[in-house]
């Protein structure tokens, strides 16, 4: 009974810790930028999840769960033993984000080649260019552009 209450106690002390230094580190930032509020990328790789073909994008990036074709490397290398051709070649550029900064792109150029009827050989090359970016500190200081 005894380690059942302390049980408790120790779980609910660590939520209102846990809670409170939520809120302070937030606190500190909002203090730190004020109105300048910045809002980089977290992820380490982010080109990774962008569909390197037209047709997985187009069909809500389903890749792993469609038929095989030449992009199979990027969703599912296993789909090139049912592959109907013995060799094949692609190649796509996608200008990502064109809308909003003109020169971030995206390359990507794969090859395959059926070994027999159970077994492929398949290699792949993306190129992901983020353009020309401006470097800043915490407090949003530019410190040169790379």
């Amino acid at each position: 009974m005894k380690s059942t209450i302390t049980g408790k106690f120790v779980l609910l002390f660590m939520a209102v810790i846990s809670f409170s230094l939520q809120s302070i580190s937030q606190n500190y930032y909002e203090q730190l930028l004020g109105e300048n509020k910045i809002n980089t990328i977290t992820t380490s790789v982010p080109f990774l999840m962008i569909a390197p073909d037209a047709r997985s994008g187009a069909i809500g990036d389903a890749g792993a769960a469609s038929s095989p074709d030449v992009y199979s490397q990027h969703w599912n290398p296993a789909k090139y033993a049912f592959m109907k051709k013995n060799m094949g070649i692609a190649i796509s550029y996608s200008p990502w984000l064109s809308k909003l900064v003109d020169d971030i792109n995206l390359a990507y150029l794969n090859y395959y080649m059926k070994l027999n009827d159970r077994s492929a050989f398949s290699a792949s090359l993306i190129y992901f260019s983020l353009g020309e970016i401006q470097f800043t500190n915490a407090l949003g200081q530019p410190l040169g552009s790379f």
